[in-house]
């Protein structure tokens, strides 16, 4: 049999930890994934051709990713098939906007659960119609994409950060159900 100090190790630190990191991975992969907001800065360079920077946001801004595109030719929504294993039997579809040039294909953003099909046939024509409109200066847009993935991931997360902020008063239960509460009666 083993001893308090054990006890109260398992109980108050390797138990909450790993129902706290379930809770952070597991919510914050699908967040991560279906909560994005996408800054595109498109302007006109020599010879009128479109060239710009994408600035891509993940976590609610706390990470970001820029990248510069050269040459751009068009905007088109493009469906994928992603392999999940070695065997073609287990694909998954990721559909998401692209940004065409001489270069090659730069997704604006890709997801595999993107719900609002007018909303990316929306960004399409407006930045469509950028590219191909030749008195437009400079376009800045900033969308934000809100797909299911996000949205099925926000309740393990944010029970995540609860479970993490409770985590003291969890220590402190623990060590008096282990350890007693300290008061001699």
């Amino acid at each position: 049999m083993r001893g308090p100090v054990y006890r109260f190790l398992v109980d108050a630190f390797l138990k909450p930890l790993m129902a706290i990191g379930f809770f952070l991975g597991f919510g914050g992969f699908f967040v991560f994934g279906g909560f994005q907001s996408v800054q595109v800065d498109l302007n006109r360079g020599i010879g009128n051709t479109v060239n710009g920077k994408i600035t891509r946001s993940h976590l609610f801004g706390l990470y970001s990713v820029s990248t510069e595109v050269e040459g751009i030719t068009e905007a088109t929504i493009e469906t994928r098939r992603t392999r999940t294993s070695s065997s073609n039997l287990a694909t998954l579809l990721v559909s998401g906007l692209v940004l065409n040039s001489k270069s090659g294909s730069t997704p604006v953003f890709w997801g595999f659960s993107n719900v609002d099909e007018k909303y990316k046939s929306r960004i399409k024509s407006t930045l469509n119609h950028y590219i191909r409109d030749r008195d437009g200066n400079s376009l800045q847009e900033t969308y934000v994409i809100r797909n299911l993935f996000g949205w099925i991931g926000l309740p393990f997360f944010l029970i995540g950060i609860f479970a993490a902020l409770s985590w003291p008063v969890t220590i402190v239960a623990c060590w008096r159900k282990h350890f007693g509460s300290g008061d001699a009666a």
